[in-house]
């Protein structure tokens, strides 16, 4: 073998091992790894309304007077349903007269774990006419309290009527509801002197229609 030949063979032997020397350094540095796995799960907010407890006094049409109904069946207005807060199906002819009312216990559930506040308001849909005018909205809060009082037909624009916070772990607030078709018998004999006469006939054959409408909000601080 010529010197040349084993010089080559000499510089490639000593390229390889410098080769394997690097590829060695390369693959022996330290090393390390840290993986968490994370999970977040978002809360829920979710608000119901229910009526616990309903009495009312509607026309009786075959004997022509009135009868008083009790409803203790708690019912849940969350999701729609066939009736409405009064009991009375959409499809169903049920008539009022003077001396007629509605007396509905409600409740806000809470149903989620999200602090919120909430905001009650009834709405008369369409025009008002005298049967909304004579027919009485009265509110009141868990402790009996009035806090609200007033015609139907001052609810023609969406009006508030309470609001409030329930925190995460406060599950209901109660209230109540109470619509009354005025006596005009009643009513005008504590009128004042220039006040206008109430006139029940005005009413007859009028509907109404109206809306309650709960809202509720997430709340970021405590009152």
């Amino acid at each position: 073998m010529s010197k040349m030949k084993r010089t080559l063979l000499v510089s490639c032997a000593i390229i390889l091992l410098c080769m394997t020397i690097i590829v060695g350094v390369t693959y022996s540095l330290f090393t390390d790894r840290v993986s968490v796995r994370n999970h977040l799960k978002a809360g829920n907010l979710n608000i119901e309304l229910w009526r616990t407890n309903l009495d009312y006094s509607v026309l009786n049409t075959e004997s022509g007077y009135m009868d008083d109904v009790n409803v203790s069946t708690p019912v849940n207005f969350t999701s729609p349903t066939s009736e409405n807060v009064f009991g009375l199906k959409a499809d169903e002819d049920v008539y009022i007269v003077p001396g007629s009312y509605f007396d509905a216990d409600m409740e806000i559930r809470n149903s989620g774990n999200v602090a919120f506040t909430y905001t009650f308001s009834i709405v008369l849909n369409g025009a008002a006419n005298d049967l909304s005018d004579q027919l009485y909205v009265t509110v009141l809060d868990e402790n009996g309290n009035e806090v609200s009082g007033m015609s139907l037909s001052g609810y023609k624009n969406q009006a508030k009527v309470f609001e409030g916070q329930m925190d995460g772990d406060v599950k209901t607030k109660k209230f109540s509801i109470k619509v009354e078709f005025l006596d005009d018998v009643k009513e005008n004999a504590d009128l004042k002197e220039g006040e206008t006469p109430m006139n029940n006939n005005k009413t007859m054959s009028q509907g109404v229609d109206f809306d309650f409408i709960l809202e509720a909000v997430q709340a970021t601080t405590k009152n």
